[in-house]
Order: structure tokens, then C-alpha cells, then sequence
């Protein structure tokens, strides 16, 4: 009997990990292929502006979320009823953070034109239902992402079906902004009214609405903090680039590093089954053995894959984004490398949040945003876009190495040294 158990829980992971992989295969493949067609359609200064304004939404995202989509992936796990109040009782609070950082984030660009302004408020509002739609965190943590893919297919086909036609009928890039909003709101929708379909027209008590909004605050604001700076060490060389050089090198830079993350569906959606079942066990071995198979499975995909990338970089960037992107080529080896750390210290982020280690992971963050202004800054006025490349590697090293060997709980440094060797638990 006992057998029997451990293979259908074995097999959850399998079908998890299946839906996840599809549904981030889906939204890779088509969105890579029409954004080649698309940058390719307008060009790298109008890519750059685009992709300029998403960085400065993306900075939102975390301040506005309130660290709830790490809360959530580690509570729906073990109370998934819980995990469903957090996310419903606390909308209005995030909702309101948000709109309130957006209006400043406008006033502060208010000078850039108004086809800047045009395209920088429709990836806001992009990104509000970015903000909005935690119920993806909840359902891979519940081993559901079934729902996420059907989801995630729906809103990519009708955002990628309107960003092809208009290739063919405007070089608008105002226009080309509007695709990123049917991309977040319909997924978001979808999901909750899954959600309300699985649970019933279910109304939770206002009365909580107090009590939940001051847990996110206070165990949330660590985490937020945390994830602004990961933000900031992640896009401040997107920014740094549009500042000190211009906004053509943006383009170049985000093409070069859109081309180096295309891996990232296979194993994120590998950790993050593994860790939805590492993190729903009380035995601190058997999380242990599951976390170091998370570092190892990164490894063993990310190292070959790189191989490729490096001897085969101009070529890729010729055959897919054109000629005129061909300064992006020489820097997708640097970021490349960069993900597969970044991937690393995804695993140990989530890892030391199970083990409360808020706290610690706000210092931590916090450190590396504030070393990554300068650091880029430097490397970029120095060096261009190779300081930038090397900017966002450096940063990545330390933050998923180094630093997390100060986090004492869990011997991360073994557990990651030694993922590829049976030792015993004990030893982590």
C-alpha cells in the first residue's frame, strides 16, 4: 500500500510537471516567435522603448504584490483554503498600492513624449493584472498547473494572434503595446473564474479582510522589499543602458537576453514541482534530497544548453532577430550563464522562505540591489553592453551562492556542492 502511495505521489509531480512545461512551452514558442517578427517588423528603437517601459513596470510588481506570491506558493501546499483568503482578502490592498506607484512612475515621465507616455500606461496596466493574478502560485503549488496552461494558452493565442496582425497593417509601436495587456487580463480572468467554478460563488468574510491585510504586511513587506531588489539588480542594466547610452542598446540588450532565457520553462517548471512537494513534507531529509535533485537538474540542462549558445551566438541571432540586432550576439554567452544562476538561487530563495528565513532574505536582497546600482552603473558607463552582461552575472553569482552560505537553518552551501553525490542527510 505504502508503495502504491509513493508512486501516485511521484506521479502527481510527473503530471504537474508536465502542464507546467506545456504551458510554459506554449508561451515561449509563440511569444519568441512573434516577438521576432515584431522587433524585427519595428525595429531595435522601438523594441527598446517597449521593453524599456516593461522594466520600469516590473519594478511595481513587487512593491505591489507585498511578497504574497512566495506566501501563497508556501501555504497552498498544506491549507489551500487559507492560502485562498490571503489572495481574495488582500486584492483591494494591493489594488490600491499599485495604482498609486503607477500615477508616480507617469508624473515622473511626464516630459518623455506622448507616444512614451502611451506605451509606458498600457504596460501598466499589463502589469496590474500581473500584480493581480496570484492564483497561478496557488495552483502550482497545489500540483494543478493544468489550469495555469489552459490559461496561459488562451491569453497567449489572443495576444499573439493580435500582435501578428498588426505586423501586417502599422508600425505603430503604441499599438504593439496593447497585445501585452490581453496577455495578463485574460489569463487572469480565467483564472479566477475557474476558481469560483472549483469553490462555489464562495464570499469571504469582509470581516477578516483586516486581520489578512496585516499578515501581508508583516510578513509580506520583508519579502516585497526582497523581490524589488531582485527586480532592481535584474532590470537596472535595461535601465542603466536607455540612461547612459540610449534607447537603441536597449533593445539589443533585452533581445540578447530574451534569446538566453528560452531554456527557462524546462527547468523552473522541474523546481518548481519538486519543491511543491519538497516543501509538503515535515522531514527535513526528505527536503533536503529533493532540493539537491532541484540544483542538479538545473545544472544538467543549463551546462549543455550553454555549450550551444556560446559556439552558435551569431547564428542564432542572425536566423531569428535579422542583422540589425547583431550587437546582441555578443553578449548572450555572459547572460546565459547568468540564468542558469539565476534558476540556482530561485531554488534557494524558495528554500530558505520555507524555512522562514524572511528576514535574512531581506537583507540579503536589499544588499544586492543597493551593490547592483553602482555595479552597473560603472561596468556599463565602462565597458557598454558588455558591462551591463557582466553586471547582471556578477550579481547573480553572489546572490545565489555567497550570500545564502550566511543562512544558517540549512547548509545551503553543501546541499548545492554536493547535489551530485549521494551523502547523507545529516551532512546538510
Amino acid at each position: 500500500m505504502k508503495l502504491i502511495l509513493e508512486k501516485i505521489k511521484a506521479n502527481e509531480i510527473s503530471v504537474n510537471f508536465f502542464w507546467m512545461s506545456f504551458d510554459k512551452f506554449i508561451t515561449m514558442l509563440s511569444g519568441f516567435a512573434i516577438s521576432v517578427l515584431t522587433a524585427r517588423h519595428i525595429g531595435p528603437e522601438n523594441t527598446g522603448i517597449i521593453q524599456y517601459c516593461i522594466s520600469i513596470g516590473l519594478l511595481l510588481i513587487p512593491l505591489s504584490q507585498l511578497g504574497i506570491t512566495n506566501l501563497v506558493f508556501d501555504r497552498a501546499s498544506s491549507n489551500a483554503v487559507s492560502a485562498r483568503m490571503l489572495i481574495f482578502l488582500t486584492r483591494k490592498l494591493r489594488s490600491v498600492i499599485f495604482i498609486l506607484l503607477s500615477l508616480v512612475v507617469i508624473i515622473i515621465h511626464h516630459d518623455e513624449g506622448i507616444v512614451f507616455i502611451a506605451i509606458l500606461s498600457l504596460i501598466l496596466i499589463s502589469t496590474f493584472f500581473t500584480c493581480m493574478d496570484t492564483l497561478v502560485n496557488y495552483y502550482d503549488s497545489t500540483l494543478s498547473s493544468k489550469v495555469n496552461m489552459k490559461a496561459t494558452s488562451v491569453g497567449t493565442l489572443m495576444s499573439q494572434s493580435f500582435r501578428l496582425v498588426l505586423n501586417f497593417v502599422t508600425s505603430n509601436p503604441i499599438l504593439f503595446a496593447i497585445p501585452y495587456v490581453i496577455n495578463t487580463y485574460i489569463p487572469y480572468r480565467i483564472r479566477v473564474a475557474s476558481l469560483r467554478k472549483e469553490i462555489g460563488a464562495k464570499a469571504y468574510r469582509s470581516s477578516k479582510e483586516k486581520r489578512y491585510n496585516k499578515y501581508l504586511l508583516i510578513n509580506g513587506l520583508p519579502l516585497a522589499i526582497s523581490s524589488f531588489s531582485v527586480v532592481v539588480y535584474s532590470k537596472i542594466n535595461s535601465i542603466m543602458v536607455g540612461s547612459t547610452m540610449n534607447i537603441e542598446n536597449v533593445g539589443y540588450f533585452n533581445i540578447a537576453h530574451s534569446l538566453s532565457t528560452i531554456w527557462l520553462f524546462i527547468p523552473l517548471s522541474l523546481v518548481t514541482s519538486i519543491l511543491a512537494k519538497a516543501f509538503s513534507y515535515n522531514s527535513k531529509s526528505k527536503k533536503i534530497k529533493l532540493i539537491k535533485m532541484s540544483y542538479l537538474l538545473t545544472l544538467s540542462i543549463g551546462i549543455p544548453l550553454y555549450l550551444i549558445v556560446h559556439i552558435f551566438s551569431d547564428e542564432i541571432v542572425f536566423y531569428t532577430y535579422g542583422v540589425q540586432f547583431t550587437p546582441s550576439a555578443d553578449i548572450i554567452s555572459v547572460l546565459f550563464i547568468s540564468t542558469i544562476f539565476s534558476v540556482i538561487g530561485t531554488v534557494s530563495n524558495r528554500t530558505i522562505v520555507n524555512f522562514k528565513g524572511y528576514k535574512f532574505l531581506l537583507g540579503k536582497s536589499v544588499f544586492m540591489g543597493i551593490l547592483s546600482v553602482p555595479l552597473s552603473y560603472i561596468l556599463v558607463k565602462e565597458f557598454g553592453l558588455y558591462g551591463a552582461a557582466y553586471s547582471l552575472l556578477i550579481i547573480e553569482v553572489i546572490s545565489s551562492t555567497f550570500l545564502n552560505y550566511f543562512f544558517k537553518p540549512i547548509n545551503i552551501a553543501r546541499v548545492q556542492l554536493t547535489c551530485f553525490i549521494n551523502l547523507k542527510d545529516e551532512y546538510a
